[in-house]
């Protein structure tokens, strides 16, 4: 495995990258879902969001493309969130370069739903 989860929930961990060759384990931990909130070509080597597209689906996992500028989640993105999260039927892995980017969203999607002390505590023990 090419990756560290940073749970934030029972539901959603984040992660860094992750990697074509990643999504046969990241099936059989029992994820439903993928969301990558990165853009393509942000670093040199980065896989196609198409490539972990085609391979996801291909291992029967749901695959949302979500990506944000840093500092700049959008309201779509933010919906878009909380639609797929609250759309999987089982866990999600949400990723981006560091995982940040991904738990930020994930707490903007969660307002009104959780305590802000939780929202907090969750991504500062995620890093």
């Amino acid at each position: 495995m090419s990756f560290e989860l940073k749970k934030l929930d029972d539901k959603i961990p984040v992660t860094g990258q992750i990697m074509v060759a990643d999504i046969a384990n990241i099936k059989a931990q029992g994820f439903s879902t993928i969301i990558n909130n990165r853009f393509d070509g942000e670093n040199e080597g980065q896989p196609s969001a198409e490539s972990i597209r085609t391979t996801a689906e291909l291992a029967g996992l749901k695959y949302v493309y979500l990506p944000i500028e840093p500092g700049k989640p959008t309201e779509d993105a933010i919906l878009g969130f909380s639609q797929a999260i609250n759309g999987s039927p089982g866990t999600v892995l949400a990723h981006c370069g560091t995982g940040m980017h991904a738990a930020v969203l994930w707490a903007l999607s969660q307002v009104g739903q959780q305590s802000a002390d939780d929202l907090i505590g969750a991504t500062k023990q995620a890093g």
